[in-house]
């Protein structure tokens, strides 16, 4: 029996000559991984590269296994278009580190549909909007909600220490006391340019909220993009 889902692309891996192992996020089923044959071919129109750009929504038909490890597409369309997040540098240098943080903090097949309609809406409003100062702290910070992590300083203050030996995660501690004042002033993707953060600042809270992040999510892992691409968000 065939399912249809709305399904968010999270990332591809290369696969033999031609083939492609999608990862994403379903609304119903949760995260899954499927192996798109001959993807990576050119001329191919029904499955091609473009289909599985990061943060693209698609629906998709396929045949559910629950113990099968990759799935197989019977039909995929792509849900709106985004006309501008994968031509704008600085907005898929965004989705760049946001979809493996996501990807990372998903656990394997959770459904929560809350989450996904989370995340689309701001994958929406990032494509269609060009003011994205600050997008992502406000992103990561109504994320944490979703995975029931939402921000508590505590955490953060007992925890700082063993996790500044990192050299990714340099930071000035008064940044905490930053992030509590944008807490409480209740920062969301749609008000996050009104914000007015310092260079130095944004640097600062990314940094702990990928502390905060690795701190409280199981095998959480600082994304490997982060290293290049976080002084674009400074």
């Amino acid at each position: 029996m065939y399912t249809r889902s709305k399904i968010i692309i999270l990332s591809t891996i290369k696969y033999a000559d031609a083939d492609l192992i999608i990862k994403c996020f379903s609304k119903e089923l949760g995260k899954l991984s499927f192996l798109v044959k001959g993807a990576r071919r050119s001329g191919k129109k029904k499955t091609g590269m473009s289909y599985f750009l990061p943060f693209n929504i698609l629906w998709a038909t396929f045949q559910y296994r629950e113990n099968k490890n990759l799935l197989y597409f019977k039909e995929i369309n792509i849900d709106l278009p985004l006309t501008h997040i994968h031509q704008d540098i600085r907005k898929s240098s965004i989705v760049f580190l946001l979809t493996e943080i996501v990807e990372n903090a998903i656990q394997e097949e959770e459904v929560n549909e809350n989450m996904f309609s989370y995340l689309e809406n701001a994958i929406y409003w990032l494509d269609t909007h060009e003011s994205t100062q600050n997008f992502h702290i406000a992103f990561l910070v109504g994320f944490s909600r979703y995975l029931g992590i939402y921000p508590e300083l505590y955490h953060l203050n007992e925890n700082i220490e063993k996790e500044t030996f990192d050299t990714q995660l340099k930071f000035d501690p008064k940044n905490i006391k930053r992030l509590e004042q944008i807490l409480h002033q209740g920062i969301d993707i749609t008000t996050s340019h009104q914000f007015k953060i310092e260079k130095k600042e944004k640097l600062g809270i990314l940094n702990i909220l990928m502390i905060y992040y690795r701190t409280m999510i199981p095998d959480f892992r600082i994304p490997r993009s982060y290293a290049v691409v976080k002084d674009i968000f400074a």
